[in-house]
């Protein structure tokens, strides 16, 4: 019931308050900062349950972890993982690729399309089908030069000539839809999605877009630390054949010359035999990454971050020995120094 109560607050009082509420929320509607949309955003999972990661930044630097790590480490197995390194590994996975010219893509292509041909051919659907649109096309012959000679009623005729053309349209559609279900391969689709996306993309990227992951990438899983993955890959000197490929090639040779095809498996060592071909491939990042500071090196005044980044990029491990003696290791594989430092 209204007014039976005293008022703690007068009505005046309590509108202003309610006016200044109101514009406050009117001055401050939408200042509110919002966190950056990133481009890894519900596509990084972890390696040990599939859940999505997500996003966390502590002291100014970005991790993308899992909500059961994040609360307890012993919960996940699975570390968090900073993005620089995320992003590192994508970028070095454009730059192989890039530098390949798309050979692995493209035997995987070829390969793709000649096993959807067996797949095709080898169909009993699509053979018995193709057998009873060729008998019942002959009988349709037949009746029209039948019916031209004045053999066949006109009635009968039309009635027997629908009755084949509703058979036919029939037996087409099915085949169609046969067809379109066999030969529509999403492997195929994105291995050609892929090789446009290297083809129009840059020579050397800088950080990942939204097209690279569309294109190249489908998601991003995070493994623990003892499971070999693209992070911590070693360097691979030279682009050499590894045993296994040969065998994996070698056994995917001998299954499309056999009559009998199991598909399934032959994807299988299709995709294996071009992972085992990308692991050989040149890591080219450190060097763009070299001419790069080098050029600022030439061109700028020399500062601290620049020898700092030297430091790190060039010199892959100092050593102090007796008598005062130093000794440089650089990142290509030469040595400088041993130069007496008194």
């Amino acid at each position: 019931m209204e007014n039976c109560h005293p008022p703690i607050v007068s009505k005046e009082d309590f509108q202003r308050v309610q006016n200044l509420m109101a514009l406050r929320r009117t001055q401050f509607a939408g200042n509110a900062p919002k966190p950056e949309a990133s481009v890894y955003s519900k596509r990084i999972v972890c390696g040990d349950c599939g859940s999505v990661c997500r996003r966390k930044v502590t002291n100014g630097k970005t991790y993308w972890v899992y909500n059961r790590h994040d609360d307890a480490k012993s919960r996940c197995p699975v570390p968090q993982v900073p993005e620089v390194e995320i992003t590192a590994a994508l970028l070095r996975l454009y730059h192989k690729l890039k530098a390949d010219g798309g050979t692995i893509l493209r035997t995987v292509l070829e390969q793709l399309r000649e096993l959807r041909e067996r797949e095709l051919r080898t169909n009993r659907k699509i053979s018995d089908i193709d057998k009873e649109i060729a008998r019942l096309s002959e009988q349709n012959l037949v009746l029209v030069r039948l019916k031209s000679k004045g053999y066949v009623d006109p009635a009968l005729y039309l009635s027997q000539q629908g009755e084949i053309e509703q058979k036919l349209r029939t037996l087409r559609r099915l085949r169609r839809r046969i067809m379109d279900s066999t030969s529509e391969d999403t492997q195929i689709q994105d291995t050609e999605i892929m090789l446009d996306c290297l083809e129009d993309g840059p020579q050397w990227l800088g950080e990942p877009s939204q097209e690279l992951f569309e294109s190249l990438v489908r998601r991003i899983v995070i493994v623990p630390a003892d499971t070999p993955d693209l992070l911590t890959q070693p360097p691979i000197p030279e682009a050499v054949p590894s045993t296994d490929a040969l065998r994996i090639q070698n056994e995917l040779n001998l299954c499309f010359n056999r009559p009998d095809i199991n598909p399934d498996y032959m994807k299988t060592l299709i995709f294996a035999a071009a992972a085992e071909r990308y692991a050989v491939l040149p890591n080219l990042t450190p060097v763009h990454d070299m001419e790069a500071l080098r050029e600022r090196l030439e061109t700028g005044p020399v500062s601290d971050s620049n020898l700092r980044e030297l430091l790190a990029k060039a010199v892959k491990a100092i050593r102090i020995g007796g008598q005062d003696y130093i000794e440089l290791e650089l990142t290509n594989g030469t040595m400088i120094g041993k130069e007496q430092t008194t």
